[in-house]
């Protein structure tokens, strides 16, 4: 290994990556090689498989972008599964509205009401309002949480920002 500060070049650090995976390092010289794959930018067969046999041992971790990438899709998964609640509430209560205007078209009674399912079985008109209002409020609590989430996430990434505009 090189005493000095001079970036390794390609070639000797897949010689380090070889010796690697042919167990012909000391640990002070896998840890200095942890230290360097994780710092530098290249990419070569060799490279990438010593990368991804320390990443499975635990020795290695994924680049932090890809953490952030995964928090995004958490989010975006989260509002999406939300969103989607919402519209099939909404869709079904519109056509629950329909049909029950055509049943009780005789009928004088205007109100309103919701019918549903519950493992195959009709729930009654009260039973049915309350679990058309507690999936509501779910939907309303998870679509909160990942409002809130996203605004920390912003904090976050500003704070970052601030910072590294900062240390310049």
């Amino acid at each position: 290994m090189k005493e000095n500060n001079d970036i390794l070049s390609l070639q000797e650090t897949e010689e380090l990556c070889r010796l690697y995976m042919e167990c012909r390092l000391s640990v002070l010289e896998e840890t200095e090689l942890q230290y360097i794959l994780e710092k530098i930018p290249y990419s070569s067969p060799i490279i990438d498989q010593t990368r991804e046999s320390m990443i499975a041992e635990g020795i290695l971790v994924k680049k932090r972008n890809r953490h952030k990438k995964t928090v995004f899709h958490r989010i975006c998964w989260t509002a999406g599964i939300a969103a989607s609640l919402i519209i099939i509430l909404t869709l079904s209560i519109k056509i629950q509205n329909a049909d029950c205007g055509n049943i009780y078209a005789d009928n004088e009674s205007s109100d309103n009401f919701v019918i549903a399912y519950i493992g195959g079985e009709k729930l009654t008109p009260d039973a049915s309002e309350r679990a058309a209002s507690e999936s509501i409020k779910k939907a309303e609590a998870l679509m909160a949480m990942a409002t809130a989430v996203e605004k920390e996430n912003k904090i976050n990434q500003e704070n970052i920002i601030n910072f590294t505009s900062q240390s310049r």
